[in-house]
């Protein structure tokens, strides 16, 4: 079981809950994304926000295995697209 701050915690019992992932890929140039509708700031390091733009695709967590994980930005909402 993971630990949650008393801060996170008392956003937890809120009304509503903002949540933002934040992914961070240590390729050639690290590539780290949001999202969120802006931009993050973090632990030193700023999240360029994909907010719609972006999608992770759902996995599952284990102790037995890595599970791959599957990103993907699209050029323009599909709604903008004729």
């Amino acid at each position: 079981m993971r630990a949650i701050t008393p801060a996170a915690a008392s956003v937890l019992q809120g009304r509503t809950v903002p949540m933002a992932v934040l992914v961070d890929m240590d390729l050639t140039a690290p590539l780290r994304v949001t999202t969120w509708h802006r931009p993050l700031d973090w632990a030193g390091a700023t999240y360029l926000a994909a907010g719609s733009l972006g999608q992770i695709d759902a996995t599952d967590e284990t102790t037995e295995q890595a599970r791959p994980l599957r990103f993907s930005l699209s050029g323009l909402p599909s709604a903008q697209v004729s």
